[in-house]
């Protein structure tokens, strides 16, 4: 388990979930959460990046200058 102040599920919907990790916001894809609109959809805009599928499983980070190569969080 995600110390609290290391992991936040923000929001879920269309096919997405957007995600703190530690101070950096991500937008996933979610396919689980694909029949389910997203509750705040202005809270979106605060993604450092968003990882968009290419082909199948795989895919590449958009916008993500802003993101450091790697980062450490906490982990229970």
């Amino acid at each position: 388990m995600f110390a609290p102040d290391q992991y936040a599920l923000i929001d879920f919907g269309a096919g997405r979930k957007l995600e703190r990790f530690g101070r950096y916001v991500l937008d996933r894809p979610a396919p689980t959460a694909e029949d389910v609109a997203p509750s705040d959809p202005a809270g979106w805009e605060s993604a450092a990046a968003r990882f968009l599928r290419t082909d199948g499983e795989r895919g590449e980070w958009s916008d993500a200058n802003s993101l450091p190569p790697t980062w450490t969080i906490q982990h229970a």
